[in-house]
């Protein structure tokens, strides 16, 4: 709110369509954000448990990319819970519960990226790249050259999980009946509900977020710096 009233202006746009038509969703932000800020050089698209990270101010970040990139691309690094996730509150804030990161990168990783704003990019379903119609060739770059990476924190909670694969396997399956998707889309969501037939949301929630846990042998301790964020947020608000 704070943010909304003093240092920007936040659009809020309600999405009551329950299909995985994430590409589109983007797609039309950014064509959005670009006709009436034609000045924005840079759309970061995000999903909800993702955190671009710049290891400096993020306004120098954008000024060293040449040119000719017209897409940032990264590798996402995921958090896991640990052992210890059962002796924190449910109050306490997620970057206090998760702070081991994979130690390698999986072998099924997909790229996440950063666009240019421009008027006819289409950026492709869950923002893992993007063309334009007339197949103009787009440069990409990686991100980290620049001092850019991003983190998920992709399962947080047993009840997360729940209503996280829930709303995905019904969006799913209506993208699928009316032909969005092909039968090949979107299978970890199939498998869910799958799981959920078998024995129950609760139980399928449950076995889904025990199966994420991370032995901190084996990931790195590497917490998100939120917290100095947040500070800094503070002091911008306060003057």
């Amino acid at each position: 709110a704070d943010l909304a009233k003093k240092h920007a202006l936040v659009f809020i746009i309600q999405d009551p369509i329950v299909e995985h038509i994430q590409s589109s969703i983007i797609t039309g932000s950014s064509h959005f954000i670009n006709s009436i800020w034609p000045e924005v050089k840079w759309v970061f698209p995000v999903d909800g448990d993702e955190f671009w990270y710049a290891h400096t101010k993020l306004s120098e970040i954008i000024k060293k990319i040449p040119n000719k990139v017209d897409i940032l691309s990264t590798v996402s690094v995921t958090y896991h819970p640990t052992d210890d996730f059962y002796n924190f509150s449910d109050s306490q804030k997620f970057y206090e519960k998760f702070h081991y990161r994979e130690n390698k990168i999986p072998p099924n990783f997909m790229m996440k990226i950063a666009t240019r704003s421009i008027p006819d990019i289409i950026i492709e379903q869950g923002n893992h790249s993007a063309h334009t119609p007339n197949k103009r060739v787009l440069n990409f770059a990686p991100a980290y050259l620049y001092g850019l990476e991003m983190r998920t924190y992709p399962l947080r909670s047993v009840e997360q999980v729940k209503r996280k694969y829930t709303n995905g396997y019904k969006a799913n399956l209506l993208a699928k009946e009316k032909g969005i998707f092909g039968p090949e889309m979107g299978t970890h969501w199939d498998s869910f509900l799958i799981e959920v037939n078998e024995k129950g949301a609760e139980q399928a929630a449950t076995d889904r977020f025990k199966a994420f846990f991370i032995n901190p042998a084996q990931a790195i301790d590497d917490p998100l710096p939120i917290k100095e964020a947040l500070k800094l947020f503070e002091e911008i608000i306060k003057n």
